[in-house]
């Protein structure tokens, strides 16, 4: 796409320096490298988790909301990503370092491939961490009920704290990942009710 639009002047004039204050008020090696690890690591694994626990419970409806609620984020998510660009803060603010890759040195090279500089309105480690804990607090494990909450707000710190997302893309996240939650947890319960139907009707002919 020919599309060089760069949106990323008006969020600054917004915020200002919200996200070097928090960088700098907090900074120090230890807090980087749990950050580091939550972002990288935790975050795709708690996706993972999810829909292996939820199967192995055979708990169908939060099965298909998961999934549900993965689709509904990136679909809304892109359009924003193409036509309304928006660099991460460390590329921008000069006083804002990339912490991560102190930790992960090899961290642009790896990760920039799947996710341009500017995709970063609205925060999907932000909108998908909402939604996945929205959806694990109904789940009947307790553990599981609070441990993906914890994970997703820690996760949404560090994405400020690692100099990656503005407090626009947060903001903007979190509303994406509750209306993806509910969304998906009332399509799950649709397909959940019409599955039960349709077992109905067959056991009915069954009986006839």
């Amino acid at each position: 796409m020919d599309y060089r639009a760069d949106f990323t002047k008006s969020i600054y004039r917004i915020e200002g320096d919200f996200v070097a204050t928090i960088q700098h008020l907090f900074q120090n090696d230890v807090l980087t490298y749990i950050s580091s690890y939550f972002y990288v690591v935790v975050f795709p694994s708690v996706m993972i988790a999810s829909i292996g626990i939820y199967t192995f419970q055979k708990n169908y409806k939060l099965f298909f909301a998961i999934c549900y609620a993965l689709m509904i984020n990136y679909m809304i998510a892109i359009p924003f990503y193409l036509f309304f660009p928006v660099n991460e803060v460390w590329y921008f603010h000069p006083n804002v370092d990339l912490l991560i890759t102190h930790v992960f040195p090899t961290f642009e090279q790896d990760y920039r491939p799947l996710s341009g500089l500017d995709n970063c309105f609205p925060s999907l480690h932000t909108s998908i961490s909402v939604s996945m804990a929205i959806i694990a607090f109904k789940n009947r494990s307790t553990f599981w009920k609070y441990f993906v909450p914890c994970s997703s707000a820690f996760i949404i710190f560090s994405i400020f704290y690692l100099g990656i997302h503005w407090l626009s893309d947060m903001s903007a996240g979190v509303l994406l990942g509750v209306f993806a939650a509910r969304l998906a947890l009332r399509l799950s319960e649709g397909r959940m009710v019409l599955g039960e139907r349709a077992l109905l009707q067959r056991w009915k002919k069954n009986e006839m």
